[in-house]
């Protein structure tokens, strides 16, 4: 008898364990990109992918990946060593916004950060107004195999 109350508790156990499904919580921050701050009471704090390091961020977005058009991987070759990189154009509506923002990075110094479940995967800054629409997800510890699932992730999530 007892061996059978035994075997029914380890076997309703089980299939509680097999039953319970994990669910992700949700994300603190949309995927897009966000500007880096000076530490405040309204900044949020977001860790790097790749380093052991924390950024304090807007919490507004400047972009986020609905206003994505398109991405494929890209292979630059910038000095003589080839990359890659997640090549995105923005959609009409925003691509003058974009254009406004680099033109307030170049004269600030201040850096974009791209967010991505609820790390920092990218950073740019520029020096110049972009004006053609144009922006890269790019960090050198980033894989080809890492960025064709980023991609596969934000079309899931568009």
């Amino acid at each position: 008898m007892r061996n059978m109350l035994l075997t029914i508790v380890i076997g309703v156990l089980c299939i509680n364990c097999a039953l319970h499904k994990k669910v992700a919580p949700e994300p603190k921050y949309q995927m897009g990109w966000y500007f880096e701050v000076e530490k405040n009471e309204a900044s949020g704090l977001v860790k790097d992918s790749f380093l052991d390091k924390y950024y304090h961020i807007e919490t507004a977005p400047i972009l986020t990946i609905t206003d994505f058009k398109s991405m494929k991987i890209e292979k630059p070759n910038w000095g003589g060593q080839e990359r890659v990189i997640i090549g995105v154009t923005l959609n009409e509506d925003v691509k003058e916004k974009w254009g406004e923002l680099t033109k307030r990075m170049s004269k600030t110094n201040e850096k974009a950060l791209f967010v991505y479940k609820n790390e920092v995967i990218a950073n740019v800054s520029a020096f110049q107004r972009i004006d053609n629409g144009y922006v890269m997800i790019a960090n050198d510890d980033l894989t080809e195999k890492m960025l064709n699932k980023i991609i596969t992730t934000i079309n899931q999530n568009r």
